[in-house]
């Protein structure tokens, strides 16, 4: 089953995302909403591949890198944020794998 991906629905299911990864992940009672939009949003996640692309560009970045992951102070919140990019990741290469297929038999050749 597809993900309806309109503007208005990835929107929400950004700010959504957005919404787990800076606050909810964080706060005193973060396993409480964390544990009601997570589950959703990897679901999406597996779903759609805009929304897969979208998640991993956020992480292209050091900091964010850096903030969420790295310097957690929390290593339940840096596992729970780590399996959702790995699970983007994986989506993403499963689109991404004929090219890099591709490249790496070129590079191969050469």
């Amino acid at each position: 089953m597809d993900v309806d991906e309109s503007d208005e629905e990835l929107y929400k299911l950004k700010f959504s995302t957005l919404f787990v990864l800076c606050l909810a992940l964080r706060s005193e009672s973060k396993l409480r909403f964390a544990s009601k939009i997570l589950p959703q949003i990897r679901e999406n996640v597996k779903r759609s591949m805009n929304f897969a692309k979208w998640l991993v560009k956020c992480f292209c970045n050091k900091h964010t890198i850096n903030e969420l992951v790295a310097s957690c102070w929390n290593t339940e919140s840096g596992r729970m944020i780590t399996s959702l990019l790995k699970l983007a990741l994986r989506k993403v290469m499963e689109e991404e794998k004929p090219e890099v297929k591709k490249i790496s038999k070129l590079i191969m050749e050469n």
